[in-house]
């Protein structure tokens, strides 16, 4: 967890009610050294925080499938990430690979877990895999972060004489402010 958002309490993400939505999608080639860069890319796009954290390592799982397990992992395959922010209702996230067999390994020490944590972090109902062997979507669904307001407190100032810095916010605008400056940066 981000250390300056760790002494905020469980209000992590400053949230902002709108009805839009936003979608934002990158195509990478489907090999293992790809995996970190979708990461930083979602990272890039999300607020720190517990959820954001959540959606990486959900989004690294079925990033990892895709480039183990599917076609996309042949010479020039390739995957696809989607990130999805529906306001006040949900955030998504999707991976589409290009198939191939499809197969579930049994548990071993280090290998066959990656979608029980997908299940566990997103909740049963909120994940899924649709298609076939000609292309695959695995994605997971998490509910848009609640917070509670805080109780009135007079205004504190932090150490450096300023009052404390707000979380950002998940907003479509902030969603694709983030989206803006990640491209800037690649």
């Amino acid at each position: 967890m981000n250390q300056e958002m760790a002494g905020q309490g469980a209000a992590q993400l400053q949230v902002v009610a709108s009805s839009a939505e936003r979608k934002v999608t990158r195509v990478y080639p489907g090999t293992p050294e790809q995996v970190s860069r979708a990461r930083a890319f979602i990272r890039g796009i999300l607020p720190p925080g517990e959820l954001a954290s959540d959606i990486v390592l959900v989004t690294t799982e079925i990033i990892t499938n895709a480039v183990r397990h599917s076609r996309s992992a042949l010479p020039g395959g390739l995957f696809t990430v989607t990130l999805i922010l529906r306001a006040a209702e949900w955030i998504m996230v999707e991976v589409g690979d290009q198939g191939g067999p499809w197969t579930m390994h049994a548990h071993d020490i280090e290998h066959g877990r990656g979608l029980t944590i997908v299940a566990g972090l997103a909740g049963e109902d909120n994940w899924g895999v649709e298609g076939n062997q000609s292309g695959r979507t695995v994605w997971a669904r998490f509910p848009w972060p609640t917070v509670t307001p805080a109780p009135a407190q007079p205004a504190r100032q932090a150490s450096n004489g300023h009052a404390p810095s707000q979380p950002p916010a998940i907003t479509p605008d902030a969603l694709h402010d983030r989206e803006d400056s990640l491209a800037r940066q690649s």
